[in-house]
């Protein structure tokens, strides 16, 4: 017994229940999927809503979570059980004086050790482990915890190895492997005996249990900030007709007719360059009807507003508010007889916005 299986019931029902919700968005982004997905970040959080715990996820450590002195690695992954779990990128803090096979995985064995080392120190912990989600192609989400151990460098021994940029090598209580090219480290994670499981469903009712309790409501009743956001390029005075509110009509795989995203002109960020909040984070978008969607900003420069399920806010958008119908090319033309809608998005803190649709008079 570790973690989880201590863990009031509720809350590991709410847990499980946020897996399932958040696994039906990703479903409605990719319906061709067998094999449940989950978003890394979304599991690092919801575990630390559920659990109490502090989220330490984006430090570059060995850990992502603590409570009392519990350390957590959290991870989600599905097929192998063999998965990253450090990486030492930096050549000067952590150099490879040769390229001997046995010198590699001893040398990384006890940098790996190191790190370990100094988040017991720094965070005062008794003991850390991985809390883990596995998810395979028959639709079986499972819930596992392991030790995160130190490695035995007395035992460290070499294993056969197909790739000479692969170092494979044991220390008798696990396996590892490092890949030199991409200063990579990678351990096989056990899979039996999980400490609980359950058959995903597909559940719009999870898709809104997330939405509504994912995050915290604002504490403020008053805007920080608001924005205006074009639908079109103001620039070019044109809807381009493969992405933006266009974006289902991309080349490549089948989509959604209601998958869109909101371009955000980096203009939008050099004016307010704390509006949003840090790429791929999620906040909740609310509509000035009442609907709620889990959001972020994405690509490159930051340059998209997503929904997650992505098509949620085409259809409030495209379907709702404009009357558009499924499978129409937007162009300038069409929002010019639309009389020019733009959207007015407010800020209430880092995490809850609401969002509006406006017309030109």
């Amino acid at each position: 017994m570790m973690f989880y299986n201590k863990q009031k019931k509720s809350n590991q029902v709410k847990y499980k229940r946020f897996i399932n919700g958040g696994a039906s968005m990703e479903k409605m982004n990719n319906p061709n999927s067998v094999t449940p997905q989950i978003n890394y970040r979304f599991s690092e959080r919801i575990f630390c809503r559920c659990f109490n715990a502090k989220n330490i996820a984006t430090k570059d450590i060995s850990i992502d979570a603590y409570k009392d002195n519990y350390g957590f690695g959290i991870k989600t992954f599905q097929n192998s059980n063999k998965q990253k779990i450090a990486e030492f990128n930096d050549p000067e803090k952590y150099p490879l004086s040769n390229s001997d096979p046995i010198n590699v995985a001893k040398t990384i064995s006890n940098y790996r050790n190191m790190r370990l080392y100094k988040v017991i120190e720094d965070y005062n912990l008794s003991k850390i482990f991985y809390h883990f989600i596995y998810r395979n192609n028959k639709g079986e989400i499972s819930i596992h915890e392991q030790n995160i151990d130190l490695i035995n460098l007395d035992g460290v021994f070499l294993r056969k190895s197909k790739k000479n940029h692969i170092v494979e090598f044991s220390d008798g209580l696990n396996d590892y492997s490092f890949n030199i090219k991409k200063s990579t480290l990678y351990m096989k994670f056990n899979l039996q005996n999980p400490f609980d499981s359950f058959e995903f469903e597909n559940k719009r009712d999870d898709i809104m249990y997330v939405t509504e309790n994912f995050l915290d409501e604002p504490l403020s009743k008053s805007p920080l900030e608001s924005i205006y956001l074009h639908l079109y390029s103001e620039r070019r005075k044109k809807v381009f007709p493969k992405s933006g509110l266009n974006q289902w009509n991309a080349d490549g795989r089948p989509r959604h007719h209601d998958e869109v995203y909101i371009p955000i002109p980096i203009k939008i960020h050099n004016d307010h360059p704390n509006f949003f909040p840090p790429r791929d984070k999620l906040f909740r978008l609310k509509t000035d009807d009442g609907q709620k969607f889990l959001a972020k900003v994405c690509q490159d420069n930051n340059k998209a507003l997503m929904t997650n399920p992505n098509q949620a806010l085409g259809k409030w958008l495209l379907r709702d508010k404009l009357n558009i119908k499924p499978g129409t090319v937007l162009d300038y033309e069409i929002l010019n007889s639309l009389g020019f809608p733009y959207l007015k998005i407010s800020k209430y803190d880092s995490e809850n916005y609401i969002i509006k649709i406006l017309k030109n008079d």
